[in-house]
């Protein structure tokens, strides 16, 4: 499970951050922090990069296949 304390250890580890994930996607700084609160999609889409992960298993609740 990746909650909000998990994503920054694991960007840390990289030597990134919120704002480092936003702004090497050419991004608004504060892009990936609002993704951690609502859905936003670029923002999302930056941290799975930054962490090498789907999108889809980063925000597993955002991204449920509809049935």
């Amino acid at each position: 499970m990746w909650d909000k304390a998990k994503i920054k250890i694991e960007l840390m580890k990289r030597g990134s951050n919120f704002t480092k994930a936003a702004l090497d996607e050419d991004l608004s700084s504060g892009a990936c922090r609002t993704a951690m609160v609502k859905p936003f999609p670029a923002g999302e889409r930056a941290l799975a990069k930054a962490l090498d992960v789907r999108v889809e298993d980063l925000f597993p609740e955002r991204y449920r296949e509809a049935k």
